[in-house]
């Protein structure tokens, strides 16, 4: 009797031991995944106080270029310089009525100038040296 209980106590302390060892290898495990989910936190905290710090260095630059006057007076001489073209082309491509009456004089006194060059040189070209002695004036 004294045997069949000493094997059955061999059984039950192996069988602990198993049970033992199987606990540990899932709290190995369960330890591992909790030191991975930390370390994976900690590098996603790291990536986002990064683009934070990236963001807000961006913003202080683009704040310091602001206030820096030198930078400052470019862009607003650049901005000026792009309204003043932009009023200028567009002064320009008005429709005729709304000309001035000088600025119409103007008009068809440089349209006539254009003109009588080319109507005069193919006229003393064919006469034989007859014509295109004028100046164009008129």
């Amino acid at each position: 009797v004294e045997v069949k209980e000493a094997a059955v106590m061999g059984l039950v302390a192996r069988g602990v031991a198993v049970m033992v060892g199987v606990m540990e290898e899932v709290a190995k495990a369960a330890a591992a995944r909790e030191a991975e989910a930390a370390q994976v936190a900690k590098a996603t905290k790291a990536a986002e106080a990064a683009r934070a710090a990236e963001t807000a260095s961006a913003a202080e630059a683009l704040v310091a270029a602001f206030v820096e006057q030198p930078a400052m007076d470019r862009l607003l001489d650049s901005l000026l310089l792009e309204w003043a073209e932009e009023a200028i082309a567009m002064w320009r491509n008005r429709p005729n009525g709304k000309r001035s009456a000088a600025a119409k004089q103007r008009r068809r006194k440089h349209s006539r100038r254009k003109q009588l060059p080319r109507d005069e040189g193919g006229d003393g070209g064919s006469d034989g040296g007859g014509g295109g002695g004028g100046s164009g004036s008129g």
